[in-house]
């Protein structure tokens, strides 16, 4: 995003706001208004890191994690991500998430409901700072026929446009954890597809994966307890990930073939594929993984999910090919322009032939 030359600072964060993260245009000007006077209020609480690490009251629990942030941002820095500034910042938000995600979809086919940003394209969730303002357009989609999926979101983007701070929603009990999600970010800051979010969070949660994988290995070493507890931990998310899959791949031919009892079959596939999630042998233990069986299950939801991990594959092929995350990212950047239509199917084209040039 190019902003106009001669912009004063203290006006690019309102104008960010206001066209890229978090605000779509078609939407009423209070929306507006209030997403970019929630974002504002969030930057004028910012502290610097340093500062909160060195400040007595800050909880020792906290001061743990604030000390790792430096260490991955100068580590994503050397895998070629685009750091600048951001999460040199800390922001107490006060609450659980920082905003709320809305997605919808029909009951009757996996097409997700989109929104269109002014400078991303069309968007399959929308995001807001007042979740009685998400559960009115909610509720409005609901009355149109669509099914919803509400959920809580600890970070947000402004896809390198700004210096994003940490936000206390993003910092969990373990560092590692915390350095997903900040490789996560950082990969939306690095590239992002106009238009194209089911690429842009695959990428982005697959390029968090292995970077997180190759910082436990710096920090703890090779063979570490640290470093095992990750990959078991990504190796239980794919399995769950490939449960999850398969029940896609089951609704999509259901709907495709479209029978009377399309909506007895769904459930009679929900029925099973909750089976399998508390069955021993899948492998799963988290909690988290059952209780999402253990939720509504509609298309919004599965939809939501899917769309962070369609097209690993291949990006693990592109990965390999290419021999580094920061080989990988400076391909991908550097020929950027030509995922703008259909990024998965280019990328196929990329390993069908010699190696590209970067």
């Amino acid at each position: 995003m190019a902003l106009p030359r001669g912009t004063p600072p203290w006006l690019r964060p309102l104008l960010v706001a206001l066209a890229c993260g978090v605000a779509v245009s078609g939407c009423s000007l209070p929306y507006l208004a209030d997403t970019a006077a929630h974002h504002l209020a969030l930057l004028a609480r910012r502290r610097p890191v340093a500062e909160v690490v060195a400040d007595p009251a800050t909880p020792a629990p906290l001061r743990d994690q604030l000390q790792s942030v430096e260490r991955v941002r100068a580590f994503a820095r050397d895998l070629g991500l685009k750091v600048d500034n951001s999460y040199a910042t800390f922001v107490a938000v006060g609450r659980p998430y920082v905003t709320t995600n809305l997605s919808a979809c029909p009951p009757d086919r996996f097409e997700a409901y989109e929104w269109r940003f002014p400078i991303v394209g069309r968007v399959p969730y929308k995001g807001y700072f007042r979740l009685n303002w998400a559960k009115r357009e909610e509720r409005r989609l609901r009355a149109a026929g669509y099914e919803t999926y509400l959920r809580g979101v600890p970070a947000y983007s402004t896809l390198g446009w700004l210096a994003d701070p940490l936000f206390s929603t993003m910092v969990s009990d373990d560092p590692l954890e915390l350095a997903d999600t900040l490789f996560h970010e950082l990969t939306h800051a690095t590239l992002f597809i106009k238009g194209q979010v089911p690429f842009d969070e695959t990428l982005a949660t697959f390029v968090a994966e292995r970077a997180t994988l190759a910082f436990a290995v710096a920090e703890a070493g090779d063979g570490s307890p640290a470093l095992a507890r990750l990959e078991e931990g990504y190796a239980e998310a794919h399995r769950f990930e490939a449960l999850v899959h398969d029940l896609y791949e089951q609704l999509d031919d259901l709907y495709r073939a479209a029978p009377r009892d399309v909506a007895a079959r769904r459930e009679t596939l929900y029925m099973a594929f909750r089976e399998r999630l508390h069955d021993p042998a899948s492998g799963l233990t988290s909690p988290g993984y059952r209780a999402f069986a253990d939720t509504p299950l509609n298309n919004a939801r599965l939809l939501a999910y899917h769309r962070y991990h369609a097209g690993r594959d291949e990006l693990a092929a592109l990965l390999e090919r290419t021999g580094s995350i920061k080989g990988f990212l400076a391909l991908l950047v550097g020929r950027a322009a030509e995922l703008r239509a259909a990024p998965l199917e280019r990328i196929r084209t990329w390993l069908a032939a010699p190696p590209p040039a970067v």
